[in-house]
């Protein structure tokens, strides 16, 4: 995953954006920032580019997760108290991974309210 300066500037001003509402408790709930800074990124491109700009950034998230999964990543939990150093989780876990699940849970959101007002008009 190609990632410019530009990107890294995105990430860092959303990790202010909400920065001083959220603190990890540890090292173990770091997925919490990267994850929520990580889909930052995606929604600035949304809002910029327009969705299908953004879903490729979606793909290369999955992509980027598929391929660590294939390198033995798979097993890695979201949360994870067990780490030799702090460096350790930081990784496609703790960006990509709760980026897409942040993701889907937005989607399923969006969905079960149309579907709501759907019934609600029937």
């Amino acid at each position: 995953m190609k990632l410019t300066k530009i990107f890294y500037v995105r990430h860092e001003l959303f990790h202010q954006w909400f920065g001083d509402l959220v603190t990890a408790e540890s090292w173990s709930n770091i997925t919490l920032n990267e994850s929520f800074a990580t889909y930052g990124e995606y929604l600035w491109r949304e809002y910029k580019y327009g969705k299908a700009n953004a879903d490729e950034l979606l793909e290369e998230f999955i992509l980027y997760t598929r391929l660590n999964g294939m390198m033995g990543g798979a097993d890695k939990k979201l949360v994870r108290y067990d780490y030799h150093r702090a460096d350790d989780v930081f990784d496609v876990v703790s960006y990509q991974k709760g980026a897409l699940i942040l993701h889907m849970r937005s989607v399923m959101k969006l969905g079960m309210l149309r579907l709501g007002r759907e019934l609600k008009n029937t």
